[in-house]
């Protein structure tokens, strides 16, 4: 283009601009008011949402109408119950080797991520348990309302339910769960499947805490759970907002992090550090394996294809496990666990009391 053209192109735009501007002053409508405000989508680079620049909020936490409009579209549209621990999944299934994360083929996956071929299996309680400890289960809204006096006729002396999920689900099971398994007998606690792309960790403390995760020293109530594990809801786009990738789309650092802000806020709303639930594949894979958890207890997920007392190898924060998570299909309802100690330690578990003697000797064992 030559000079003098050029020229005459730039005073042409700027009396464009001018008369719009003028329009815009007049009749008081601009661009921002052309569109409505579309639903708020995750950066580019994987951040982690977290409290802004003095304290404001993410548009996912807090009482805004955006933020409630993203959590009622997420509502709608999660499957019924939303995410379980381990997912039902073979993505928790023994794994050769465990250098590399296991993840199902493309296509494999249904709504909310769960494997249809193995949530159709049949419950067996004639599955077999390990050898040691003691037996327990998790649960939540996929498993209705439970009979918790059969659960206990089989074996089950601890359950933990599923109180929360992000900052938008609330298990309406719950209380015919987590309080009917009190009542036959049972200690038990309650578990937040984290969604670490979709609000910060402290937002999803806080509504844990305040909805079924608190915690008091009688010696029935087991220390709250982070379920923190495979994205449920991998490669969807709900409600405007993208949930990535199996490890939501976050680096390792920033899932730490995020670990560490749940953590540190739980303790300060409650006096201890919730317990946390994982697969040592996949916390290796997106944590990167990070260090300096030990003082959260390591509830393990791992699902060997034959009886076995290994719980197979931990991330290197820990050097034991308090819970192993073994089987989806039987014996119990829900998933089946194992407490690594005896029912003594898990009393004094529940109470925040400090493990045994024996019970340390018996987790270096495993």
């Amino acid at each position: 283009m030559e000079p003098r053209n050029f020229r005459l192109h730039e005073a042409i735009l700027s009396v464009s601009a001018g008369l719009l501007a003028l329009i815009f002053m007049i009749t008081g409508i601009g661009p921002a008011s052309a569109q409505p405000t579309p639903l708020p989508t995750p950066s580019p680079n994987g951040n982690s949402p977290s409290p802004g620049p003095n304290g404001q909020k993410t548009p996912r936490e807090g009482g805004s109408p955006v933020a409630e409009a993203m959590k009622e579209a997420m509502r709608r549209e999660m499957p019924r119950g939303g995410a379980e621990m381990g997912q039902r999944s073979a993505r928790v299934l023994e794994e050769k080797g465990n250098a590399a994360i296991s993840l199902p083929a493309a296509g494999s996956m249904a709504k909310g991520g769960i494997l249809p071929l193995v949530l159709a299996a049949a419950l067996d309680p004639n599955h077999w348990r390990p050898s040691f400890g003691v037996q327990g289960q998790d649960v939540s809204s996929h498993q209705g309302n439970v009979d918790w006096a059969s659960q206990w006729n089989q074996g089950s002396r601890f359950a933990y339910v599923k109180a929360s999920e992000g900052n938008y689900y609330l298990n309406e099971n719950f209380s015919q769960q987590y309080n009917g398994s009190r009542n036959v007998g049972m200690l038990r606690g309650s578990y937040h499947f984290a969604i670490p792309n979709w609000s910060s960790g402290a937002d999803q403390a806080r509504y844990f805490i305040a909805n079924g995760g608190a915690w008091a020293a009688d010696g029935a109530t087991l220390p709250p759970v982070l379920d923190f594990e495979f994205n449920p809801y991998e490669g969807r786009t709900i409600g405007g907002f993208y949930f990535g990738d199996t490890c939501y789309d976050m680096s390792p650092s920033q899932l730490a992090s995020w670990v560490r802000d749940f953590g540190n806020t739980v303790r300060s709303l409650i006096g201890r550090y919730p317990v946390i639930y994982t697969n040592t594949a996949w916390w290796n894979h997106c944590t990167g394996d990070a260090p300096g958890f030990g003082e959260y207890p390591l509830w393990v997920a791992r699902y060997p294809s034959s009886p076995t007392n290994d719980a197979g190898p931990l991330p290197s924060s820990w050097s034991r496990y308090s819970m192993w998570q073994y089987s989806s299909t039987g014996p119990f309802a829900g998933d089946s666990n194992i407490w690594n100690g005896s029912y003594a330690d898990l009393g004094a578990f529940a109470r925040n009391g400090v493990p045994s003697a024996a019970f340390q000797a018996i987790s270096g064992l495993r």
